[in-house]
């Protein structure tokens, strides 16, 4: 908890000292830029496939890559996010107590997460033709993440019973604050230079 406190600590002053503007976006709306193209997603390898979709947002984050792990296996979408941080993506397992570890990436540094559910957990939201919708990937979501796994026994989230237990250690008001600091960072991004030793909001 202490290295997280130092790290929020970190981006949130980082990003006060370094602001060029406070218009600055950490989203690129517009095409996708050379040399970014996404490569195809992994042909499934059996198992039940359904496909999750959602937002990448604090705002939203144009031209993102969003992968998802399952049980090792790491499929990516087919298209980065659009100008409103849409992105869809199809993942498959036959494993139903997989973890699905969804990420968000782009160029300017930006990298959330969301661990929400095991893969039977999304097959029980999905819809009559196996989609899952409204799966956001935030930095609310990233911030729980990183108090989960630093309070885990050892330091990653194996499985949903490991998700729920861990989840009721972390304390709300870290959440908000961890969340608000790589808030402050990704929206003006553009003009921040990240402290030493910090590669990304993650």
């Amino acid at each position: 908890m202490q290295r997280l406190g130092t790290v929020c600590s970190l981006l949130a002053l980082g990003a006060m000292m370094s602001l060029t503007g406070c218009g600055s976006s950490g989203s690129d709306t517009g095409g996708e830029s050379p040399g970014s193209q996404v490569p195809p997603p992994p042909v499934a390898s059996g198992g039940d496939t359904i496909s999750i979709s959602g937002k990448v947002t604090d705002m939203p984050i144009a031209n993102a890559t969003v992968t998802v792990t399952v049980g090792g296996q790491t499929f990516t979408a087919d298209a980065p996010t659009d100008a409103e941080g849409n992105y869809t993506v199809e993942i498959s397992s036959d494993d139903p107590n997989a973890i699905v570890v969804l990420e968000a990436t782009d160029s300017t540094g930006v990298h959330f997460t969301a661990v929400l559910d095991d893969f039977g957990g999304f097959e029980a939201k999905a819809d009559s033709d196996g989609n899952v919708a409204d799966t956001d990937i935030t930095n609310v979501t990233t911030a729980h993440y990183l108090l989960a796994t630093n309070a885990s026994d050892d330091g990653s989230i194996d499985d949903a019973d490991e998700l729920d237990e861990v989840a009721g250690r972390i304390d709300p008001a870290a959440v908000l604050q961890l969340s608000a600091a790589i808030k402050l960072v990704v929206e003006n991004i553009e003009g921040v230079a990240l402290p030493d030793g910090v590669d990304n909001t993650q």
